[in-house]
């Protein structure tokens, strides 16, 4: 992908690096939806998240966008539209889903990998849905 490189998650100033991501790409009403900056911290002081955390740079070393997959097997990707080229979002979204089908499961226990998402975003609902994610009521 032209202009956007990704690379795994490397420690305390990539958590910074995410904390303003979050402040800076968020709208105010969103800045307290999951993974809120705390959360990003806790998660991220795990080491099987460490492992899943990729982050995308621009062409200028700012964050494009990250993926991870949490602590619950939930899929946490978010990117900045202004920076993001073409196919990020797609690129997030499959990184995670090959890294997931990558880990090692229960013996007779099926894999699931979730992902939270608001109704109303259909760009949002689309991109999942091409990946095989599929809507349930929650």
């Amino acid at each position: 992908m032209a202009g956007v490189v990704g690379r795994r998650y490397q420690g305390e100033d990539d958590l910074e690096r995410l904390a303003d991501f979050a402040r800076q790409t968020r709208e105010a009403q969103r800045r307290d939806d999951y993974p809120t900056v705390g959360d990003l911290a806790e998660q991220l002081s795990l080491s099987r998240v460490q492992d899943s955390a990729r982050l995308w740079l621009d062409g200028e070393g700012r964050l494009a966008g990250y993926a991870l997959v949490d602590s619950y097997d939930n899929l946490v990707c978010e990117w900045d539209a202004d920076r993001a080229a073409p196919g990020l979002p797609d690129e997030l979204v499959g990184w995670e889903i090959a890294w997931m089908k990558a880990q090692p499961g229960e013996p007779g226990e099926p894999r699931r990998l979730d992902v939270g998402c608001d109704g109303a975003d259909g760009e949002r609902i689309a991109l999942l849905e091409r990946h095989g994610f599929v809507q349930q009521e929650v």
